[in-house]
C-alpha cells in the first residue's frame, strides 16, 4: 500500500549502516517532516541504499527557507525472531511539492529533480527492508 505526505523537513539523522544476519551490507537514513495540515504532525521516514544519495538535497532541513516536499511511502511491519513487530515508513519517492516551492528551495540541479522520478517497486522496498533488518516479513 502506498501513501503520500506533504510537509517540510525538520530533522535529518545521520546515515546508519551494518550487515544483516544474511551477511548483506545495508545503509539507512531517517528524516522527519512536519505536515502542512490544519493540525501538523511530525512523521519519520527511512531512506535505504542508493535512495540516500538520490534524495539527499531534497531532505536536508533548511532553516532559512522551508520548501515543501512530497513524500510517497510504504508502511510495513516486520516481525523479529523474538516475535516483536517493528513498523516503518519507507520513503521511495521525494520531490518538491510545487514549482513555487522550487524558488525558495536550495540549489537542486534540474537533472537531479528529474532523476527523482525513478520509483522503486514495493517488492524492491520489501527486499531492502528484509536485508536491512535481517527479519522475515509475516
Amino acid at each position: 500500500m502506498q501513501y503520500e505526505a506533504i510537509g517540510h523537513v525538520v530533522e535529518l539523522q545521520p546515515v546508519s549502516s551494518g550487515t544483516s544476519a544474511r551477511g548483506r551490507e545495508w545503509r539507512k537514513q531517517t528524516f522527519v517532516i512536519e505536515t502542512t495540515e490544519a493540525r501538523p504532525v511530525k512523521m519519520a521516514f527511512e531512506l535505504f541504499g542508493d535512495n540516500i544519495e538520490e534524495y539527499a538535497k531534497l531532505v536536508e532541513p533548511h532553516p532559512d527557507s522551508k520548501p515543501e516536499i512530497v513524500v510517497k511511502y510504504a508502511v510495513e511491519s516486520f516481525a523479529s525472531k523474538t516475535g516483536k513487530y517493528y513498523t516503518t515508513c519507507t520513503a521511495f519517492y521525494v520531490r518538491l511539492a510545487n514549482a513555487a516551492a522550487a524558488v525558495n528551495a536550495p540549489d537542486v540541479p534540474e537533472a537531479e529533480v528529474e532523476e527523482v522520478n525513478d520509483l522503486k517497486t514495493v517488492d524492491e522496498l520489501r527486499q531492502s527492508l528484509t536485508q536491512a533488518y535481517g527479519v522475515n516479513q509475516r
